[in-house]
């Protein structure tokens, strides 16, 4: 097996999760089916590893991280924690992964620690071929085992499968955990933190791959500066700006990012528009952007062009819509609702 580094280190946030989790420990009741729910990014899947560490540490003050079990749980080695994702050339966790990884190995007793801890990743990606099958431990899981599905779409899985879990909900962050959690990232400048934390609504994986991620920066700063030309700008600053747009539809989280953009901004508008600190805005960095043109728009206008944001948002994700059509769709909409204010 590869070693993978997961590196858990100390968790911040959820201290109400694990709290919760450490008491069923402490009273013999850890074994069976958890669903470890919310939005993605958030601390979930950590948790989930933290809590493997914790029921297989054999120290008084576990998880202590620093024993065998935990060092092998965190590189993700251990030989009764099974983590389970979808493979890279499938679309979704296969009856076949189920079946060798899960069922099978759920019959055996643990091999070095107190429990088999199996651990699956964006479980709504379980067909429902997979969650039958799954069935079959969840209905007699054996008082050595525990099935953690982990997944920001429960509504995906079969109401059979959520009804043997015990449902754990994960929350955002606060700022104040967040900042905590990202202050150490390498070669990332304080500024880029304070605006993903802002922008990342409470999600220290999502903030992360951003703060890092330089074609985030660029694709935010190129958006942001033709919104703002927008109001008295030219038909042809929107055609060759929707033409430079280079985010492939399979490019989800970076595709989602730019809506949500989009989102921000006059969401900000709105927020300047009711006289709100400059400290209450996504996007602080692009105030002196946002105060051009804010006054461009009314909230009616600003409701219908969210409207439109999210209508398109759609039918990129769920009916194959072109995105330079729909770019061009939007900055057109967006252009004329903010002219007729100019004008």
């Amino acid at each position: 097996m590869d070693e993978i580094t997961y590196g858990i280190g100390k968790l911040r946030g959820h201290e109400k999760n694990r709290e919760s989790l450490r008491k069923l420990f402490e009273e013999k009741a850890s074994s069976g089916s958890y669903l470890f729910s919310g939005m993605p990014a958030i601390g979930k899947f950590k948790t989930a590893l933290w809590f493997a560490q914790l029921v297989n540490c054999p120290s008084f003050d576990a998880p202590c991280g620093l024993c065998v079990s935990c060092r092998k749980i965190d590189k993700g080695v251990h030989p009764d924690v099974k983590i389970i994702k979808k493979l890279e050339d499938k679309t979704v966790i296969t009856i076949d992964q189920v079946r060798d990884q899960v069922v099978n190995e759920a019959n055996f007793k643990p091999l070095e620690g107190r429990f088999r801890v199996f651990i699956i990743d964006d479980a709504h990606l379980l067909n429902d071929q997979s969650q039958n099958s799954l069935l079959k431990v969840m209905e007699e899981p054996g008082a050595q085992v525990i099935i953690i599905l982990v997944t920001s779409r429960p509504s995906d899985l079969l109401d059979t499968i959520r009804s043997r879990c015990r449902a754990i909900r994960f929350f955002p962050l606060s700022d104040k955990d967040m900042e905590y959690i990202l202050r150490d990232l390498p070669d990332v400048d304080y500024e880029k933190l304070g605006i993903v934390t802002s922008i990342s609504a409470g999600s220290p994986g999502k903030a992360i791959k951003q703060a890092q991620d330089e074609v985030f920066w660029k694709i935010r700063h190129d958006l942001f500066t033709v919104l703002e030309k927008l109001p008295d700008g030219q038909l042809g600053d929107i055609l060759k700006y929707s033409e430079s747009v280079s985010i492939q539809r399979a490019d989800v989280e970076r595709l989602e990012a730019f809506f949500e953009m989009l989102l921000s901004w006059f969401r900000d508008i709105e927020f300047i528009q009711a006289g709100l600190p400059e400290d209450t805005l996504l996007n602080r960095d692009f105030k002196e952007s946002l105060e051009k043109v804010y006054f461009c728009y009314s909230a009616e206008d600003i409701t219908v062009l969210q409207s439109l944001i999210l209508e398109i948002r759609k039918l990129t994700f769920e009916n194959n819509l072109n995105l330079k059509m729909g770019i061009q769709r939007l900055l057109i909409k967006i252009k004329q609702t903010g002219s007729v204010q100019i004008g």
